[in-house]
């Protein structure tokens, strides 16, 4: 993985060993027959020029606030921070992958205009499809047999290149939970876990559970829980591993890993919350852990979670903590000042990146990125800004985004990190709500805010109706 990612950052590696320190400051179940679009959705001709797909007019001078619909999806130059190309895309939604050159971005429902996907050459620098939809993405995901899209009413396969369905399956009722491995997506709806095939959109086997509430799965195991009950499944073999009862907490959290399935205990029976593991096979209980906050997995050998502290204040300084997924054993601790879902604001299969108050100066953050298999400080530097999500790259590089709910003031915050060389960070007026993407072309960023933060938006119509991903009412 690194490897894959060396050419992208040599560049980064370069700049950060000639630079100085940059400044601080800166349901019934699904039919299994599968049904196939009767028309290609509407052909979308783009403008020449990105600047001619304008879909937001100026604010006027005295309006009393800077953000608006002006969302753009934007390259930079990860080295420099240097803006490569942008263009509008309204109405982002929180979802966007990258397969290839492609950029797959979701929209959502805003003043009625449909909700959908839109794809962008990211390499070419122009938009090439969009499709609209009847509810909201949830999950995309890129395959092998398409591009999967997962809302509340249907799991579909599109066509990279065009956006076609190739297929589509959908339940009597809506599904309330998805899950994605890489050959089948498994849905559950109030009559059972439903195994859809990517390749053909069928439903190629079902399993029968009352009201189950959560699954979880990877390429070899299945696990769903319907209140206290937790199932596990081979999917290869499609034979059941094991059915038990765990005092669970409601609806709450499942994981899989190659040799254990771990659940989320109840407060009474994990004073402060806890997780319990069990063998992937024989469903025998592997260990437990209690007074724990919200749990991470990270990858498939640790599991990172913090002490739980309600105590009132002086209470005892919170602890991020690393356990063993197999044996449970608690291989190292770091000092924290929140529960993890507070401090960490980025993972990667091998590293989290953790953010705490200064212990020093106030108004300053730390940020820390942590090797999992140890608990070792790889890096930490100070900063003036407020992070609130970052993405692990390769060679400990660390791309960061925040935003601000303060009204004049910047909407957002994008940058590189590398330890206490921050190579850049810069504002986006427009709002960041997608974590930013390394890709070998640039650090691709989806910026825009998902809710109005003003009345003095003047939102006028695009030049050209269909130039913009989004701007259709048109179901396809």
């Amino acid at each position: 993985r690194s490897a894959a990612w060396g050419a992208t950052f040599a560049l980064l590696v370069a700049a950060c060993a000639a630079s100085d320190e940059p400044s601080q400051s800166e349901a019934a179940a699904p039919s299994s027959s599968v049904s196939t679009p009767d028309r290609a959705p509407t052909q979308i001709v783009f403008p020449r020029s990105l600047a001619d797909a304008s879909f937001i007019q100026a604010e006027q001078p005295d309006g009393p606030c800077v953000a608006g619909d002006n969302s753009r999806l934007t390259l930079f130059d990860p080295s420099s921070g240097e803006k490569t190309w942008s263009f509008p895309i309204p109405r982002p939604g929180g979802i966007s992958v990258i397969g290839g050159s492609t950029a797959y971005v979701s929209f959502q429902w805003d003043r009625g205009l449909r909700p959908g996907v839109g794809a962008i050459d990211i390499d070419g620098r122009v938009p090439l499809w969009q499709r609209f939809l009847d509810s909201e993405p949830e999950q995309i995901a890129v395959s092998e047999h398409g591009l999967i899209v997962v809302t509340r009413q249907d799991v579909r396969a599109l066509d990279p290149e065009t956006g076609e369905d190739l297929w589509v399956n959908d339940s009597e009722f809506d599904f309330s939970s998805v899950v994605l491995s890489s050959d089948f997506a498994f849905a559950i709806d109030n009559v059972g876990v439903h195994a859809i095939d990517f390749a053909s959109g069928s439903v190629l086997w079902e399993l029968p559970i009352e009201r189950p509430d959560a699954v979880a799965a990877n390429d070899q195991t299945l696990a769903v829980a319907a209140g206290p009950r937790v199932i596990a499944v081979d999917i290869t073999n499609r034979s059941r591993l094991f059915d038990i009862t765990a005092n669970r907490l409601g609806a709450g959290q499942l994981w899989v890993t190659p040799t254990v399935v771990s659940v989320q205990l109840s407060t009474n029976a994990a004073p402060g919350g806890g997780v319990v593991s069990f063998d992937r096979t024989t469903g025998y209980e592997l260990w437990r852990a209690t007074n724990i906050g919200e749990a991470f997995w990270i990858g498939d050998t640790h599991l990172v979670a913090s002490t739980a502290n309600d105590e009132p204040l002086p209470a005892q300084p919170f602890v991020l903590f690393g356990l063993n997924s197999t044996t449970g054993e608690k291989d190292w601790t770091v000092p924290a000042t929140a529960q993890a879902f507070e401090s960490i604001i980025g993972t990667s299969d091998e590293r989290i990146v953790t953010r705490d108050p200064h212990p020093a100066v106030s108004g300053l953050e730390r940020i820390r990125l942590i090797d999992t298999a140890d608990g070792s400080v790889v890096w930490e530097t100070v900063s003036d800004l407020q992070f609130d999500g970052a993405a692990v790259a390769a060679l400990s590089f660390v791309s960061v985004y925040g935003s601000s709910d303060v009204i004049a003031a910047d909407r957002g915050t994008v940058g590189m990190l590398l330890g206490s060389r921050r190579f850049w960070t810069g504002s986006q007026p427009d709002g960041i709500s997608i974590a930013p993407q390394l890709t070998p072309y640039g650090l691709l960023v989806v910026s825009g805010e998902r809710s109005p933060v003003c009345l003095a938006r003047k939102v006028g119509e695009p030049a050209l109706q269909s130039a913009v991903l989004g701007a259709s009412t048109q179901p396809s």
